[in-house]
């Protein structure tokens, strides 16, 4: 609804070369939802019952396609993890001999 009527009210206030703020906007669509008969109202609560649906699976979708990369992701880390892992044992220890006293 909100959507729709601002969208009319900004082409007449443009038709009329006025300006409209947000605060004034808010209350010209208040009045309107206020004025909205129990037929136009049952119109915009279906909408947003189908709108909320349509989130909800587009949530659900979005949550399973993060859930998958977050395992491929984890599965190469793993197989990172393996390889660094053998290529250190295979190098020897990380650290560096300490200097004794008196070496140059």
């Amino acid at each position: 609804f909100y959507q729709s009527e601002r969208e009319n009210i900004q082409k007449q206030a443009e038709k009329k070369g006025e300006k409209i703020g947000f605060k004034g906007l808010a209350k010209i669509i208040a009045k309107r939802w206020k004025n909205l008969t129990q037929g136009q109202l049952k119109i915009y609560r279906e909408r947003a019952e189908k709108e909320v649906e349509r989130h909800q699976r587009d949530m659900k979708a979005y949550k399973e396609f993060k859930s998958k990369q977050l395992e491929k992701l984890n599965e190469s880390d793993s197989s990172y993890k393996e390889l660094i892992s053998f290529s250190a044992s295979a190098i020897g220890p990380s650290e560096p001999s300490q200097p004794q006293y008196g070496d140059t």
